[in-house]
């Protein structure tokens, strides 16, 4: 009978997995397998799949994987060290509006080991669809020693439903990596980012949201300032950053309020 591990709860059926639980503070993780009967280190397989325990199939041979922790996955072959590592570990898509989308967030899996190695899915595991994956690899996926590959995720939240969490699975020949995966949603887009000024200044200030640039206003102390390069502030668009000229940084101390409209993508 197949099972899920959830945060280390055996579950009857994937349906039962409380993917509710915040995986970047429990440290929750999935793993779909069988229920574990003997496992061993010559039980013959065709996949991962057929191995029990945290087990790898190479070679169709069930083999003990050894991972070193957040996000990679390594097996050792006699002098050879098989590794596939993902980046990166961990997702936050920050706060989108309703019926919004946020950017594309590449998520990248790297074969850093000496073999082929094989990418048989890419999998979602959410209790909604706000989350998604934005591109389509073809499955099953052989990857070369030194070679990448890259799919990108989207957050698009229909309803205004707080914080959403989910788990990226990829299955490969070697094992199983996770990646917990964080957004939230809310139903406003009008947003006021604070700061106060540190000491040494700082000229850069990064924008919790993704602005639409003509609504961007920035008072400092209160009072408004204007948008110009070197006597005011600027919008820094690959960084998303509001930046201060030269002449214009606020003094250590100074509260700066930045508003602004959130861009829907």
């Amino acid at each position: 009978m197949g099972a899920i591990v959830c945060g280390g709860a055996l579950l009857a059926a994937a349906a039962a997995c409380d993917v509710t639980a915040n995986p970047f503070e429990l440290g929750a993780q999935m793993v779909i397998g069988d229920d574990p009967p003997d496992a061993g280190t010559n039980r013959p397989c065709t996949s991962t799949k057929d191995c029990a325990g945290g087990y790898v199939c190479r070679s169709h041979i069930c083999v003990p994987p050894v991972t070193d922790g957040g996000g990679d996955t390594t097996a050792v072959d006699g002098g050879c060290v098989e590794k596939m590592e993902i980046t990166p570990q961990a997702l936050d898509f920050g706060t989108v509006t309703q019926g919004c989308s946020s950017k594309d967030v590449p998520v990248t899996l790297d074969n850093k080991g000496c073999l082929r190695q094989t990418v048989t899915s890419f999998d979602l595991l959410s209790t909604s669809d706000s989350m998604t994956i934005g591109s389509i690899v073809p499955m099953p996926l052989s990857m070369e020693p030194g070679t990448e590959t890259e799919i990108v995720l989207r957050y698009r939240p229909e309803t205004d439903s707080g914080t959403e969490l989910a788990v990226l699975r990829v299955e490969t020949s070697i094992g199983d990596l996770e990646v917990p995966l964080r957004g939230t949603a809310t139903s406003s887009s009008d947003v006021l980012d604070t700061f106060v000024q540190v000491s040494p200044p700082s000229s850069s200030f990064h924008l919790s949201r993704w602005p639409d640039p003509a609504t961007i206003e920035v008072e400092v102390n209160g009072v408004g300032v204007p948008e110009d390069g070197g006597n005011g502030w600027s919008y820094d668009e690959g960084g998303n950053n509001v930046v201060f000229g030269t002449d214009a940084v606020p003094a250590p101390g100074a509260e700066i309020a930045v508003a602004y409209e959130a861009m829907c993508f």
